[in-house]
């Protein structure tokens, strides 16, 4: 039988966090509004922005491995913006 997230939580396994530095480091590049001047809540708005966006069934703001791995991919098939 396959294993599914919601099992995998409960086990106390959850979606790995990044560092958020290289995640809006990578949104910057794609075109986000990033300036090292932001809040940490400006920072998280940033990042809600790209997960509606992108991510819409989970955009909480929290800079995850899944959120980066769309970042990259869009990246890496459309370049900088």
């Amino acid at each position: 039988m396959p294993v599914g997230w919601r099992f995998i939580s409960t086990v106390g396994h959850r979606i790995k966090p990044v560092d958020s530095a290289e995640l809006l480091d990578t949104l910057s590049r794609y075109g986000y509004q990033v300036t090292p001047e932001m809040t940490p809540a400006q920072q998280k708005r940033v990042i809600m922005a790209f997960q509606m966006h992108f991510r819409p069934a989970r955009w909480d703001g929290v800079a995850d491995a899944e959120t980066q791995a769309i970042s990259d991919a869009l990246l890496e098939k459309y370049g900088q913006g």
